[in-house]
């Protein structure tokens, strides 16, 4: 009875988190009314600031924001914008990330073969929100906002996956970037 109620709440478990594994990022965008797009050709970026992430395993890993800042680069740059070191570009990009744990109140309905009085088991899932932000250098105001936010159990203790994961989410904010008409994308 004890072993059986241990693997009914092991499996009960294992479908939770896989479940919330798949859960799906949800990925939105604001244009700021007014930007014009047909006239920005450039981008700089924004220098970091000291604004934490939430989590100290990924603040103190620069190859996250490295990453991160190649990705957007690697999206504008194929979008036709020339990235500039100096000087005052027409646009500027500052990105940050927010991580938090949420207590999530478990799985609905019962794992395959266990009994009607299955009752839900809370667990703490980690979860991030990235923001990417485009700055216009002449009116110092948003002309742009993407965001991205969703479950991360396991990304950050995974180097690898978090680099995968950082350029699937980079494309799936940059993908509602506006496309000025006077450039002509170069394949990435």
């Amino acid at each position: 009875m004890v072993r059986s109620r241990i693997v009914g709440l092991t499996l009960a478990l294992l479908f939770t988190f896989t479940f919330t594994g798949c859960a799906s990022m949800t990925v939105n965008s604001y244009t700021e009314r007014g930007a014009q797009f047909d006239r920005y050709a450039t981008y700089g970026w924004v220098l970091p600031d000291d604004r934490p992430t939430g989590d100290p395993r990924l603040d103190d890993n620069p190859f996250f924001f490295e990453r991160l800042q190649s990705e957007v680069d690697g999206r504008l740059i194929s979008r036709g914008y020339v990235r500039m070191k100096g000087g005052t570009p027409d646009l500027k990009v500052r990105a940050y990330v927010n991580l938090r744990q949420e207590v999530q109140a478990g799985g609905a309905n019962p794992p395959p073969g266990y009994s009607e009085r299955y009752t839900p088991q809370p667990y703490v899932q980690e979860t991030g929100t990235l923001w990417i932000d485009v700055i216009d250098t002449r009116t110092d105001t948003i002309a742009w906002r993407g965001w991205a936010e969703g479950p991360i159990d396991g990304l950050i203790d995974n180097q690898a996956w978090l680099e995968q994961r950082i350029g699937e989410i980079v494309s799936r904010i940059m993908e509602k970037f506006p496309m000025p008409p006077h450039l002509s994308p170069h394949d990435p």
